[in-house]
């Protein structure tokens, strides 16, 4: 007998979402999460040691341009706050240490050429449509490489390929230039709106959506469930866990990051495409770590390339008995994160004499349910693989940030796909 009409892997926010529709349809639906916990590659928890909540995964989202994030913060209710402006920026670009401006007088016109250049290849972009099926293969290469052509300043480089490695979690060597200018030709053709447009939080943290979509939807939910193997059996997907338990539904709903695909048994196999998403997985390996921190820090971020693994490190929270820094980067076996003292060491170069009280964070690289960060597209795979990613393949719709079309790697992303997914199964034949 069948477990359910419609079985969701993964109960982050795109299968909750899809979850959602379904169930509001009249389908009984079985949600499958490896984790022993819902929200996916969101994580909203105290950090360890202090009595401040913070976000260990998802974070930041605009409402006022993200149509799928500003439906469900209206219809849940649920409060964002406005990032509000360090007081003091430091940069550490092409060698040199400066604060307010990122480059100097002279190095401005670099800024302007760089920004000429970023717009004028993404204005060749349609990003409503898969890049795969677009003329664009000239463009999918390390952004590395795209700069090198434009023979840039180190600063103004520097400069981009900082704010780049931020928003992506990888080195510009491994991130394609080509899901820049998709972030861009997204951004209204606004390099400075791009860095500057995810520009709110929600105000309880990402787990106040989560809990909301989780409570709307009362799936029959199964945590700490691991999905071993998926088969396609005439009419029916058949799912194997690792418990031994087999679970029938006439449809599934995959939302699993796409890098841990080559973890299931897929009878039939998967398309190409995935396939080789999963073997070679996307470039975002990134790292995000909160330090407390002795003394109350000044209200400073700061940028860097070229000085470690680290791109930016900022005060997010200061008080007489410490405060917490956040500093973003991508992961190297070089450092640590256990490791109070190196990660002291890493700090320093942007908050020099900074004494480290504690580090907590999340690996999700090490995570078995992600295998890496959000989504960053690598080099190549763009213009290759971009509609596989979100293509359905007999009984199974896929969904979740990495397969996203318009916000691929964002909360967004995640949210548009569960509709996309809920959409096109219950769009398809009945069984």
């Amino acid at each position: 007998m069948r477990s359910a009409d419609v079985v969701v892997l993964g109960a982050g926010l795109a299968g909750l979402v899809a979850a959602r529709e379904l169930r509001a349809r009249g389908l009984d639906v079985v949600v499958l999460e490896g984790r022993d916990r819902v929200g996916g590659r969101t994580l909203y928890r105290r950090c360890a040691g202090t009595e401040w909540a913070t976000e260990f995964g998802g974070t930041w989202i605009n409402p006022a341009s993200q149509l799928n994030v500003a439906r469900e913060v209206e219809r849940y209710g649920i409060p964002v706050v406005e990032d509000r402006p360090h007081q003091i920026y430091r940069w550490y670009l092409g060698g040199h240490e400066r604060e307010g401006l990122p480059v100097t007088a002279a190095e401005a016109p670099g800024v302007e050429r760089a920004i000429v250049e970023l717009v004028g290849a993404a204005r060749r972009l349609d990003f409503e449509a898969p890049l795969d099926r677009q003329d664009l293969a000239d463009l999918d290469v390390p952004l590395t490489d795209f700069l090198q052509a434009l023979d840039l300043p180190d600063s103004v480089s520097g400069l981009v390929c900082s704010m780049a490695s931020l928003y992506s979690g990888a080195h510009s060597d491994e991130y394609s230039a080509l899901h820049l200018l998709h972030r861009i030709a997204q951004a209204g053709l606004s390099p400075f709106q791009l860095f500057a447009g995810l520009s709110h939080r929600f105000e309880r943290g990402s787990s106040s959506l989560v809990e909301a979509l989780l409570e709307d939807a009362a799936p029959d939910l199964r945590l700490s469930t691991r999905v071993l193997a998926v088969a396609e059996r005439g009419d029916e997907v058949v799912m194997r866990t690792a418990g031994g338990e087999e679970l029938r539904a006439a449809r599934a709903v995959v939302t699993v990051p796409l890098n841990t695909l080559g973890a299931i048994d897929w009878d039939p196999q998967l398309g190409d495409g995935k396939r080789a998403l999963a073997r070679e997985r996307h470039a975002g390996h990134g790292i995000k770590l909160w330090a407390h921190v002795e003394g109350r820090q000044p209200d400073f971020a700061a940028i860097g390339w070229g000085t470690s693994n680290l791109t930016w490190v900022s005060a997010e929270h200061m008080a007489d008995g410490g405060s917490l820094l956040m500093a973003f980067g991508y992961s190297t076996p070089e450092l640590d994160l256990s490791d109070r003292a190196a990660v002291e060491s890493v700090l320093r170069e942007f908050a020099p004499g900074v004494r480290v009280i504690a580090v907590d964070f999340h690996d999700w690289n090490d995570d078995p349910f992600s295998l890496g960060t959000w989504m960053a597209w690598r080099a190549g795979h763009m213009s290759r693989h971009m509609s596989a990613a979100a293509a359905a393949e007999g009984r199974l719709v896929f969904a979740g940030a990495d397969t996203a079309i318009e916000s691929p790697g964002k909360m967004e992303g995640a949210l548009e796909t569960g509709m996309r997914a809920a959409r096109e199964l219950l769009a398809a034949p009945n069984p």
